[in-house]
């Protein structure tokens, strides 16, 4: 990931600092973390999901706590998320942040 994100930064944000740059890459190290312990949360959660419909009686009530955690654990990614592009935005400059915003429309 370090190589990929060194090269995508490089295109990105020609203009960064070395401590710019340094700070993104941290910020975008956490954000990948947590996405892959939410995602293997939700492939567990996929997992008792599918226990639970093939047992002979359906319980609504595990069901339903089961879906009520995926929902508070996609809440907690989002917020991380939304910090973290808040973040990460704080690292640039305006000026940087125009350019960046204006060569990700329309993709």
């Amino acid at each position: 990931m370090d190589r990929h994100f060194d090269k995508m930064l490089a295109q990105m944000l020609p203009d960064g600092t070395p401590a710019q740059k340094a700070r993104l890459k941290t910020i975008a190290g956490g954000v990948h973390a947590d996405l892959g312990a939410v995602h293997a949360q939700l492939q567990e959660a996929h997992l008792r999901t599918h226990d639970l419909l093939l047992r002979p009686t359906i319980d609504r009530a595990a069901l339903e706590t089961l879906r009520v955690e995926q929902v508070r654990q996609i809440d907690s990614l989002s917020k991380h998320l939304f910090g973290a592009l808040a973040d990460a935005a704080e690292v640039l400059t305006p000026e940087q942040r125009v350019r960046l915003a204006a060569s990700h429309r329309g993709r």
